[in-house]
């Protein structure tokens, strides 16, 4: 009989054990800056990785934040929210790929992203770099944002 009492016991406070695990100093988290204003600055900063970086990450956040405001229903809070990063992008990322335009890893991202957002002072410069020799893709993605920005200005 005794036996099955700490037998039942032990069972009954096995799980308490498990969970509690061994006594661990736990390691303070850091939180990464995932900001617009983060990324913007490594755009526009000197290291030639964060800078390429950077523009590939603003470019796949926007590709993400237009199809959320595309998929919305107009005038429902997740249209307005997306409609809001795209505002920010166009005050703070449009002028800084405009800067880095042209820049060895930052040009295909930022033809996308200026082509996307419509950014009609950005055409001039597209249209010089279009007839530079093309880099990679870069030339298509180049030809493909002057192209839509062209037809957002035809279009009313």
């Amino acid at each position: 009989m005794a036996g099955h009492f700490s037998r039942t016991l032990l069972l009954g406070l096995l799980p308490c054990l498990v969970a509690a695990g061994p006594n661990r100093a736990r390691m303070p988290t850091t939180v990464r800056d995932e900001s617009l204003e983060r990324y913007v600055g490594d755009l526009l900063g000197t290291d030639p990785q964060n800078r390429a970086y950077a523009a590939r990450t603003l470019r796949a956040q926007l590709k993400i934040t237009l199809r959320q405001y595309d998929r919305a229903r107009e005038g429902s809070l997740g249209r307005d929210d997306a409609a809001g990063v795209l505002d920010d992008y166009d005050a703070l990322v449009a002028p800084a790929c405009m800067q880095v335009l042209g820049t060895r890893g930052t040009t295909s991202a930022c033809a996308d992203i200026l082509g996307w957002l419509e950014t009609q002072d950005a055409l001039p410069m597209l249209e010089a770099l279009s007839s530079a020799p093309p880099t990679h893709c870069a030339g298509r993605r180049i030809h493909r944002a002057i192209a839509r920005i062209q037809a957002a200005k035809t279009t009313p």
